[in-house]
């Protein structure tokens, strides 16, 4: 999809956003919030009719459950406030759980939730659950991380009064919505095919159910401060609705937590004062530039956070490190499957130089082959990393990604990124702006000259460019600024 058919296809789905404002429902789908560029969000447009029989049936039987489950939720998620005595909650932050190792802090939210801490605040990290069938099965029972700071996974279904309500109303906004869409123009049955899938009814459902559980949450606990990730999706723009309606002191603050990809659209998006943020806090100074110029003038105070990715590293001599090469897809399975596919030809070719596969703590290497039969047998010099190792990052000399904001963090140690590209595809690369150290590779084979240069004794030239390059780097994410969630802010008007 070229630049000019991404804009008019996002010119649709507003419209019809826009079109649709009036009621929770009329934002609950998520084909209307296009984010960017990334293929993972354009795949539902470009392949409308994808869904088989099987998948199809697999959407409405999940969807059936979740009503049934209805049945066992609390008729009023109250009653746990009050029996976990959660009965007064300053800050709520919705996070998300996608597993990996038991960490000291928040993998989004750093140490925003401590900091509240120290200033006596309760806290109340609620995530929503990115992990597998068994764990979205789970109880619904708050855990104390620590004296005020607790955490729950978001239930996948809510009363059976609400759930009966979400069926109701869903197809009742996708027939408004399909009504407002103009067959005329190219991309209105795009837009309609999208929107006619059971993965988009299930996405709705999930949106409304996050509406409906704030709603409770916020009317309850009346806290002073809602945070949430920040990337311009329907459920955060349904979690500033359900604020804006029950609990309107509360103040909003969405945090910009990873890349702004070339081309985003989502995070810049202005829904009105019933669905905008009070603040947007970011990881830096360079989407703290592009977001200052587009909410600025609306009234949305922009600050910079920093991020718990900001990791400094010693400059080191490439010569000295060993040949080792990192494939680090993103967690989608279709990008993961790209480059674990591109990475097994390009170290075919290179049996010299070590490869480790670094999954996403939400996709583990396994899962990927087992849809891709051919990532089961992997030339010997292939390690695999469903878990980060310490020190990676250092010992690698290259770094093969896509739309991964890990990049950052490789370039900080000294890795070349190597960027792959695709023709007729908009750029997802985080380091599109960087011209020099980075290479973007289109083939396995035209790694070759990389390498070949590379491994070359170290010439003078190559380490300025390294030098210019983690420069460059250095204030995307930047230290954490904990005192900034102890700043005494105002609601705007």
């Amino acid at each position: 999809m070229n630049l000019e058919n991404f804009k008019n296809l996002n010119r649709v789905c507003e419209d019809l956003l826009r079109q649709n404002l009036s009621r929770p429902e009329g934002l609950a789908f998520s084909a209307l919030h296009l984010l960017g560029p990334h293929p993972s969000q354009l795949e539902k447009y470009e392949f409308p009719q994808r869904e088989n029989f099987i998948q199809s049936w697999k959407y409405s039987g999940w969807r059936l459950f979740q009503r049934a489950a209805g049945l066992l939720a609390p008729k009023n998620i109250s009653v746990l406030w009050k029996k976990y005595n959660l009965k007064r909650i300053d800050h709520i932050i919705i996070s998300h759980e996608v597993g990996g190792p038991n960490l000291k802090q928040d993998f989004y939210f750093g140490q925003i939730p401590k900091s509240l801490e120290k200033l006596g605040k309760k806290v109340l990290i609620l995530k929503i659950n990115h992990l597998g069938l068994k764990s979205k099965l789970r109880a619904l029972v708050p855990a104390k991380n620590s004296k005020n700071i607790f955490s729950i996974a978001l239930p996948e279904w809510t009363s059976w009064k609400i759930e009966n309500e979400i069926s109701r109303i869903i197809p009742s906004a996708y027939k408004k919505i399909e009504k407002d869409i103009h067959t005329k123009n190219k991309y209105g049955p795009i837009v309609k095919g999208a929107l006619s899938r059971k993965s988009e009814e299930l996405s709705a459902a999930f949106n409304l159910r996050l509406y409906f559980f704030m709603r409770a949450i916020l009317k309850e606990m009346r806290p002073s401060t809602l945070h949430f990730t920040w990337e311009g999706h329907a459920w955060e723009r349904l979690a500033i609705r359900a604020a804006r309606e029950v609990s309107p002191r509360a103040i909003c603050v969405g945090y910009q937590h990873t890349v702004l990809f070339p081309n985003a659209i989502g995070p810049f998006r202005s829904l009105g004062k019933l669905h905008d943020p009070d603040e947007i806090w970011t990881v830096g100074r360079q989407n703290y530039k592009r977001l200052t110029s587009a909410w600025a003038s609306r009234g949305v105070r922009i600050s910079i956070y920093g991020s718990p990715r900001h990791r400094r590293f010693p400059l080191r001599e490439a010569t000295k490190k060993k040949p080792l090469c990192i494939v680090a897809p993103e967690g989608f399975m279709s990008e993961a499957s790209r480059l674990f596919l591109f990475g097994k030809e390009v170290a075919k070719r290179f049996p010299a130089i070590q490869f480790r596969f670094r999954s996403h703590p939400i996709l583990p290497f396994g899962a990927v082959a087992k849809r891709n039969p051919s990532l089961s047998q992997l030339p010997s010099n292939v390690e695999i990393s469903d878990q980060a190792k310490p020190n990676d990052l250092t010992q690698a000399r290259w770094f093969i990604y896509r739309g991964t904001s890990l990049v950052f963090e490789a370039l900080a140690a000294g890795a070349k990124p190597l960027y792959v590209g695709k023709k007729n595809e908009l750029s997802i690369d985080p380091l599109e702006k960087l011209k020099k150290w980075k290479r973007v590779l289109g083939r396995p084979q035209e790694a070759k000259q990389v390498f070949k240069k590379d491994l070359l004794p170290h010439p003078k030239k190559t380490w300025q460019e390294l030098r210019m390059a983690k420069k460059w780097g250095a204030d995307y994410f930047m230290k954490e600024k904990p005192q900034l969630a102890a700043g005494r802010r105002k609601k705007r008007k």
